[in-house]
């Protein structure tokens, strides 16, 4: 901002729009700076992934790239329809030979982006009000009275944030959208870091608790969505594609997209010309290690968390939750319409109306109860033409079991451990079989004698659980019901705090995802997970 006497702003385009939900700009439009300010109502402002609520007066400024829509809709909080000013403007240095337009998308103006907050300050909405009014007159002197106008706003809004101090937050988010727009290129940490004005070391401490992610794991994310986008168009070979990304050596690119996605790329492609539904969370992690990406899939946030945050973006068709009957009419629908070449669910009785279900595509029911995973994973197999695969995925497996229980086995001794399934009120201890097959069948790892007894689950209380006392607890916890409170009332009970797994503190409090998923990709999930448990190591 102490450059402001080298810098030129022009303004290009302004309007003022009032809507419930809309596309402020077309993807198609070409790069430029965009400065939203809301007049009345509550918004929620959407630019590429980014979610921003605005509240009257506050303004936006956003870097608008090639095949980006910038799109505005009300906030549930507001009864009164949002308005909006929008206006498009560039930006100009001073260069030895005149003045050099900047690009929107440069380190260069990353530091105009991010949030204005001009409180209780009605000159900024003034302004904005008399920029768009004159701007529409075919006057020259009011088309320059416009422009004036919208050089005082933008020296209103930088006031506000010269008063107030930029927080944090707006300084992080700024990073993230200058990531957004460049993520094709070399960007480095310490570039990074000098945009939000933070030391490299606290700059990624500050992404990582806002994000959840580091800014190169967040950049490596978005380049992969790229490259996925840019496969599916046609002719467009890998190397072009990993060039397009960002990456100069297609062979790390494609070992990176593997590792990211779970497919080579030319697998992906194939995976994206088939439309076939998963009508159960189960059902998905069968599809995957077929190496099918779903058309369709159930979502949940508990139970397809995983699925959803690394192919959400590959299943155009969300359905709702599909073990229950309650929302066939509506799953049916969002079917019919869409068209699926098959639909694999599994046998659950009253879920869905499978005449119906027959009659939109062709449909295989899994016998839930009456075969195991593996023979699931064959029978999706044959039914999709995939035998070959599910008998590859299954020779996998047996190799990645068999390394990683020498791992753990080495790492416990003779060291035993029990699963403890809390769900509302009740927990379950659970069994050799179905949640526990991967520990105790496929890992061989020892369970308290007693647990060779339960087939899949058996209800416990506190005192129960002395009988089985086993060196290392892994607590499931649906945190969906009153489950943490819950299992926080049972570390109270004397019979708990007696256990050797509490008293050495082997207790590991875990989500359902992926513990509670009986399938091929959630069971190769729980091995790295018991691997991070008990051999910090993955294979």
């Amino acid at each position: 901002m102490n450059k402001l006497d080298q810098l030129r702003f022009e303004l290009q385009e302004a309007e003022r729009r009032q809507q419930g939900e809309g596309e402020l700009l077309p993807a198609e439009r070409t790069a430029a700076l965009s400065l939203i300010l809301l007049q009345h109502g509550c918004a929620i402002v959407r630019t590429g992934d980014e979610a921003i609520r605005l509240n009257p007066s506050e303004a936006y400024i956003c870097v608008h790239t090639p095949g980006q829509a910038i799109a505005f809709g009300s906030d549930s909080a507001s009864d009164k329809p949002p308005a909006v000013y929008l206006f498009h403007f560039d930006m100009f240095a001073r260069h030895e030979s005149g003045w050099r337009r900047l690009d929107p998308a440069s380190e260069d103006t990353a530091w105009l982006a991010g949030r204005y907050s001009p409180d209780n300050d009605p000159s900024a909405a003034r302004l904005a009000a008399e920029t768009e009014a004159y701007w529409r007159s075919a006057d020259p002197l009011e088309r320059m009275t416009a422009q004036s106008a919208f050089l005082m706003l933008l020296c209103r809004l930088l006031q506000s944030r010269r008063e107030e101090g930029e927080r944090p937050e707006d300084a992080i988010a700024r990073t993230k959208a200058y990531i957004d727009s460049r993520c094709q290129e070399p960007l480095k940490v310490g570039q990074l870091a000098r945009m939000s004005g933070f030391n490299p070391h606290y700059y990624l401490h500050l992404f990582k608790k806002q994000y959840g992610t580091s800014p190169i794991e967040y950049m490596t994310g978005k380049r992969m969505e790229r490259a996925k986008a840019l496969l599916l168009e046609p002719g467009e070979s890998i190397r072009e594609v990993a060039r397009a990304a960002g990456y100069k050596d297609e062979f790390y690119f494609s070992r990176l997209f593997k590792r990211k996605t779970g497919m080579a790329p030319s697998v992906y492609i194939r995976s994206r010309r088939h439309k076939i539904v998963s009508y159960s969370y189960a059902v998905t992690g069968q599809l995957l290690a077929l190496q099918i990406i779903p058309y369709g899939a159930p979502r949940d946030w508990q139970r397809s968390a995983h699925y959803m945050s690394r192919y959400g973006r590959d299943i155009p068709l969300h359905l709702q939750a599909a073990d229950t009957p309650r929302y066939w009419e509506e799953n049916r629908n969002a079917l019919r319409n869409s068209r699926p070449e098959a639909i694999v669910a599994v046998n659950w009785p009253d879920v869905a109306d499978r005449e119906e279900m027959d009659g939109i595509a062709p449909a295989l029911y899994v016998p839930w109860r009456e075969a195991s995973w593996r023979e699931h994973l064959q029978l999706t197999g044959e039914f999709l033409n995939r035998s070959k695969e599910a008998g590859q995925w299954l020779r996998q497996y047996e190799e990645l079991t068999e390394r990683a229980g020498v791992r753990i086995r080495r790492r416990l001794g003779e060291e035993t451990v029990m699963m403890l399934y809390f769900n509302g009120p009740k927990a379950y201890i659970c069994g050799r079989h179905r949640t526990g097959s991967v520990l105790y069948d496929d890992l061989h790892i020892k369970p308290p004698e007693p647990v060779r007894q339960i087939f899949a689950y058996q209800a416990a209380e506190p005192g129960d659980l002395l009988l089985y006392d086993p060196d290392h607890m892994i607590c499931i916890v649906n945190r969906a019901t009153t489950a943490p409170a819950d299992m926080a009332s049972w570390s109270e009970a004397a019979a708990w705090r007696a256990l050797k797994a509490v008293r050495s503190g082997c207790v590991y409090q875990v989500g359902m995802d992926p513990w509670l998923e009986y399938s091929a990709s959630g069971h190769q999930r729980i091995v790295e997970e018991a691997l991070k448990l008990f051999a910090q190591d993955r294979p």
